[in-house]
């Protein structure tokens, strides 16, 4: 059945495909239009898919992206092969192309359907837009939170300070409010911008 490769490869005992269209013409160039115009666009899209993982580089499976390059790629390359054997009886040659390009398609499909639930699991550009809205929301909602709590502080009548524990044991004034720093003379040192709080020392009893 196989007579080795120069058997397989010979192209004596075929004609050319144009043969089989009489070289009609009108069949000719639809066959050659629509082949070159099929083959340039399958050609140019592997390139765009290439380009976009290239500027995005944070976009996730790229390796389906490559698989994907060369699964149109192959198929490009048929078509373009069909052209040959309009004139070129290389069917074997053909034939290889073809059978390269189904290894492709099969392993992309594969790949495609074995990384699909992945891929669902994605937050759509929708979600991501409401996940971020949410988190602006929340933003505001706790930046109104702490302006409040700052007025309380500040205007409070009555004298209000935050402590902050040393890892000694000591403990010393974090943050002191208007009345209670007026109260407390020796919590306060005059400096260029005004008076400020300063540090207040005492150690918290153990246990």
């Amino acid at each position: 059945m196989f007579g080795g490769v120069e058997a397989f490869f010979d192209t004596s005992a075929y004609l050319p495909h144009g043969v089989c269209l009489f070289w009609r013409p009108e069949i000719l160039t639809l066959h050659i239009v629509s082949d070159v115009l099929t083959g340039l666009s399958y050609y140019s899209i592997p390139v765009a898919l290439l380009y976009f993982v290239v500027k995005r580089r944070d976009v996730a499976f790229t390796w389906i992206v490559w698989l994907f390059a060369a699964f149109i790629l192959a198929c490009g390359t048929t078509h373009f092969f069909s052209l040959w054997t309009l004139w070129y009886p290389d069917y074997a040659v053909e034939g290889i192309v073809k059978a390269l390009t189904a290894m492709v398609s099969v392993l992309t499909a594969v790949a495609l359907w074995v990384q699909m639930p992945k891929a669902l699991a994605l937050p759509s550009a929708t979600q991501l837009a409401d996940a971020n809205g949410a988190l602006q929301r929340e933003i505001e909602i706790r930046r109104q939170a702490e302006l409040r709590y700052a007025s309380f502080f500040n205007n409070l009548a009555e004298g209000l300070f935050v402590v902050t524990v040393l890892p000694d044991g000591d403990f010393a004034f974090d943050t002191l409010n208007p009345a209670h720093a007026r109260g407390r003379e020796s919590t306060r040192r005059p400096s260029a911008a005004g008076w400020s709080a300063r540090p207040f020392r005492r150690r918290l009893p153990r246990r």
